[in-house]
């Protein structure tokens, strides 16, 4: 998969695919879609059948492999990797509901693992559930403090929720615990979230600015193409011959939240 934009070193991202460009994520991307994996702390051996069947399905009837997770839970209920592969097809399949109510099971089960509790609040992004999202990753601000990453979700379901002074706090204290952990991308993801502050607010020349200090770091990340697109589109001279190449570079990397209009204009 896509190398780790940024490393949290404290106890590491979420461990290998799901929700939104999710597992395994450079950090700016929450969005798209992810295989699942094999992992099987279960001694239920039908139970690992049924992973290993649900998996082989995936890429062609995901329907089939939400029965076979939903059988190895069945007959394991503590077994998380079986609820785990479960919400990264229900995720794919657009259920965000159905896993959600997955998460939670999960999070009763094992609450202290930690791509279970970052799920939950991804789902709410992915669904544009932004005040569950900013209210959701506050309380894991609680319990978490030294966390950079659950500042950094933070901050962005702040962003879409139009509250720019209270992102930026959260964007400040992201930046200073990577900055203390001694992340090489801690400035520049710093920026990133002020470029997306600007990107809100449709002041596209100064976001484009900034996102252009940026671009070596996150030249290959799908979101960041569609942002600097629409940047290149929008500004007070538009480039849509630049808008058109980084957008279809993000449409080509997976990423699915695009304005259709914008597709529809630029004749992608």
């Amino acid at each position: 998969m896509k190398k780790l934009i940024v490393t949290i070193v404290l106890s590491g991202l979420i461990s290998s695919s799901l929700l939104g460009q999710f597992f395994i994520i450079p950090i700016i991307l929450p969005y798209g879609n992810y295989a699942p994996i094999y992992q099987c702390p279960t001694s239920s051996s039908l139970a690992k059948e049924y992973i290993q069947k649900g998996i082989e399905k995936h890429e062609t009837n995901i329907e089939a492999s939400i029965v076979y997770f939903k059988a190895a839970i069945a007959e394991d209920s503590l077994f998380c990797d079986a609820y785990y592969n479960l919400i990264i097809c229900l995720n794919n399949s657009q259920n965000y509901d159905s896993a959600l109510k997955y998460v939670d099971l999960a999070i009763k089960i094992n609450p202290s693992k930690y791509w279970v509790r970052k799920t939950k609040g991804l789902l709410f992004m992915i669904k544009n559930d932004y005040e569950s999202s900013s209210k959701y990753f506050a309380k894991q601000i609680e319990i978490q403090p030294e966390d950079p990453l659950w500042f950094y979700y933070h901050a962005i379901s702040l962003i879409e929720l139009e509250k720019f002074d209270s992102a930026r706090k959260s964007a400040i204290s992201m930046e200073y615990l990577l900055t203390k952990a001694d992340n090489i991308y801690a400035h520049s993801l710093g920026l990133y979230l002020q470029a997306r502050i600007k990107y809100k607010q449709q002041d596209f020349n100064k976001a484009l600015i900034v996102f252009n200090q940026i671009y070596d770091d996150y030249k290959n990340e799908a979101l960041y193409n569609y942002y600097y697109g629409v940047c290149n589109l929008k500004q007070d001279i538009p480039n849509e011959k630049k808008a058109r190449k980084h957008i279809k570079k993000a449409l080509r990397k997976g990423y699915t939240k695009f304005d259709p209009e914008i597709i529809k204009n630029l004749k992608i």
